[in-house]
């Protein structure tokens, strides 16, 4: 009874374990050096109305505002390379953009690549950009364990995702491309704090598999 209780607790952990890991599909040239790079770099998330695939549901002025407030600290935490948080006010549609497929192994990702006005938009020589990304509360089912009995309780996430590609203008190439996701548990509304914390944890997927040195 003792060996089938223990075996029991092991598969809950396992599973607890297993849907909380972050998920990720990420590339990196074979060319670069990975995290060896001091440069700095820009992030330009998608304006919603650029492109339909632009973010996956519509995101109001007040989580916009939350989303650009959070992204800053959020790469700064993970790299000590200068980071530039970009909003571009440009007026664009899809005929600013170009299709594209990137294929790598099992790893595909359709993306729209930028006119030159919008690559124009940075100095920095590298370009992190954002599309098809959201963010969404989930409820998780959660498993509190005794020795006594097992119970079941209901907990909240934010989640985010997002697609997204590393363009280097010096090399007129794209050298990093992926999609991650991850979640932050939170307690009632999301505010700031909780922004900020699942977008450290998507940023910091993405350094990771970067030329930038990392924290």
């Amino acid at each position: 009874m003792i060996i089938k209780r223990g075996l029991s607790f092991l598969c809950i952990t396992l599973f607890i374990f297993i849907a909380c890991a972050p998920k990720q599909s990420l590339f990196l040239s074979e060319e670069v050096n990975k995290n060896s790079s001091t440069s700095s770099f820009s992030v330009i998330p998608f304006n919603q109305n650029w492109t339909p695939d632009a973010t996956l549901k519509t995101m109001y002025s007040q989580e916009i505002d939350m989303f650009f407030q959070a992204l800053p600290p959020s790469f700064s935490t993970n790299t000590p390379n200068k980071v530039n948080i970009l909003k571009p006010e440009l007026e664009l549609n899809q005929s600013d953009f170009k299709e594209e497929t990137l294929s790598r192994d099992n790893l595909k990702l359709n993306i729209n690549f930028p006119s030159d006005t919008l690559l124009k938009a940075s100095d920095d020589r590298y370009v992190y950009f954002l599309e098809g990304y959201k963010f969404q509360l989930i409820k998780k089912a959660g498993d509190r364990v005794s020795f006594a009995y097992q119970q079941s309780e209901s907990k909240l996430a934010l989640q985010f995702e997002t697609e997204y590609y590393l363009y280097d203008k010096s090399k007129a190439e794209i050298i990093a491309w992926g999609k991650v996701s991850d979640e932050s548990e939170v307690f009632g509304r999301p505010g700031f704090i909780d922004y900020l914390n699942v977008l450290t944890k998507v940023s910091k997927q993405m350094i990771e598999e970067s030329p930038f040195l990392i924290n």
